[in-house]
């Protein structure tokens, strides 16, 4: 890849806020299953099928946890710019493609901007950051579409705001 126009960079969902609450719900419900699978089987006698609990809840866990294990990838290349958001590391999903030069606005997530920001009706709002607080390394991007307006919260490091500086010069 060349190093001035594409960039890819993955940041780590926090384990914080409601989603430290699904974390915790989903082990809960790994060990009521397993209990219960457990239990019913010793009520009813079956008592060598019980050694199939730990493989019953192994693939529970390898099934389902990749949705409380999320990242978030943003990749530019020839002047468009890709957000996606990954279950597990693994499936990767695309959360929004868009133009750079499409961008009315993008701007650092500070108190100035956050608060003029916050006075616009967005019908669509794509989070995209780390963690539920703005960090020094996070910002904002407007735009429309469908004539509707949007904003995009993501994180970017000196790279990014190269390319980004460069393939729109003239927002805000």
């Amino acid at each position: 890849m060349n190093e001035n126009s594409a960039f890819d960079y993955t940041v780590a969902k926090k384990v914080e806020g409601k989603y430290l609450l699904y974390r915790i719900m989903m082990i809960v419900g790994y060990v009521l299953l397993g209990s219960a699978y457990f239990f019913g089987l010793f009520l009813a006698h079956f008592y060598p099928l019980m050694a199939f609990v730990v493989l019953i809840v192994w693939i529970m866990v390898f099934f389902t946890w990749r949705y409380v294990s999320i990242e978030y990838r943003y990749e530019t290349e020839s002047g468009m710019i890709r957000f996606y958001t990954v279950y597990g590391g693994k499936k990767k999903k695309l959360v929004l493609e868009k133009r750079i030069k499409e961008f009315i606005e993008i701007s650092k997530c500070s108190e100035d901007n956050l608060s003029r920001v916050s006075a616009i009706n967005f019908n669509n709002v794509y989070r995209l950051v780390r963690s539920e607080s703005f960090g020094p390394d996070d910002y904002l991007a407007t735009f429309e579409l469908n004539g509707k307006n949007c904003i995009v919260y993501f994180e970017a490091n000196e790279q990014a705001l190269k390319i980004l500086k460069f393939y729109n010069s003239s927002a805000r």
